[in-house]
């Protein structure tokens, strides 16, 4: 199979990117895209609805007050995206039928609510969503939920001081959780509820890939990590590592035949892609600056077999969108 070939397709008004997500079968009537203010900008969700233009992204017009929309996922009836995080709830969603907007706030503590990529959807609704609260006034309590929608109760996991930064489930249906370092307190990383190690002290990003875990990434700045890991079932062993200056930003099952792990990294954009997670080729890309931040500055996703990357780009400061399987090689625009 030969390594897929991205060509640019869009580019948005938006100062940074935070992810993609147009299902875990790329089968959602929209591809969601969301942004965040760190960097500059605004915290907007944009769409892209199947059979549109790749070029016609469309603006959600969700509420303003969000510093970061860390990530995108859902259940099969809803869209829930990570809210942070002023506000009086962390989670939004909106029913994935019907157009544009829709979303409305979970009943979860909002204000002063932080963290990035603490969501998790299963197709039988239940929805983990985490991060930390009270963490500008001190208290940085780390917290977890599970519940549907519009049900949730007390945390199922709190840590002082902590912070949940990730949330995902393997392929034998074991939910993770990745929780950072936090002050003098060491990362944490959770399987089923079993403490197990920790790939980084600050993880970007986990996702399942052929029976095994993956991270990537370092979250501080002065401490980045190029490093795609895979779990062991005792430790973390690095399968790729991104070359020059990077940040891991990204790892990703790509769902098609042959499922595909994808990494993406920040700092200098690069893209790796690989069949079996030992064996990795770049996907080849302009050379783009992201600048460097403790959150997310790419995203990639499956849409209808075609498979978009988006990434940060500081000199035009803007969004630019690629994606495989594109014929023309004109299809530059810019959506304000």
């Amino acid at each position: 199979m030969p390594v897929p070939v991205l060509k640019e397709v869009a580019q948005i008004a938006e100062r940074s990117v935070l992810d993609l997500w147009g299902g875990e079968l790329g089968q959602l009537p929209a591809l969601y895209l969301s942004t965040g203010t760190r960097g500059g900008g605004n915290s907007k969700i944009f769409s892209l609805a199947q059979g549109a233009p790749v070029t016609a992204w469309v603006d959600e017009n969700i509420r303003d007050g969000a510093e970061t929309i860390g990530k995108i996922r859902d259940d099969g009836d809803r869209v829930y995206a990570f809210y942070e995080t002023d506000g009086p709830n962390f989670i939004i969603s909106r029913p994935i039928a019907g157009g544009p907007g829709g979303w409305s706030g979970e009943p979860l503590p909002g204000d002063d609510f932080v963290g990035g990529r603490g969501l998790l959807c299963l197709p039988d609704g239940t929805v983990y969503a985490g991060g930390a609260a009270e963490w500008n006034a001190g208290t940085r309590r780390g917290e977890l939920y599970k519940g549907e929608h519009g049900s949730f109760g007390s945390p199922i996991r709190s840590l002082t001081p902590g912070i949940l930064w990730e949330c995902e489930v393997d392929d034998a249906d074991a939910v993770w959780e990745f929780w950072h370092a936090v002050g003098e307190s060491e990362a944490v990383a959770y399987r089923d509820g079993v403490v197990v190690a920790a790939p980084s002290s600050n993880v970007a990003c986990a996702g399942a890939f052929g029976g095994a875990m993956y991270a990537t990434g370092n979250q501080p700045i002065e401490e980045p990590s190029a490093d795609v890991k895979r779990f062991t079932g005792s430790s973390w062993e690095t399968v790729y590592t991104f070359p020059g200056e990077a940040n891991g930003d990204h790892v990703i099952r790509i769902n098609r035949e042959p499922p595909e792990l994808w990494a993406i990294s920040q700092r200098t954009f690069q893209v790796a892609w690989s069949l079996d997670g030992n064996t990795w080729e770049p996907v080849v890309v302009p050379s783009i600056q992201t600048g460097s931040d403790t959150n997310q500055y790419t995203g990639v996703a499956l849409f209808h077999r075609r498979v978009f990357v988006a990434t940060r780009d500081t000199a035009r400061g803007n969004i630019r969108i690629f994606a495989d399987g594109v014929s023309s090689d004109d299809l530059h625009i810019q959506v304000i």
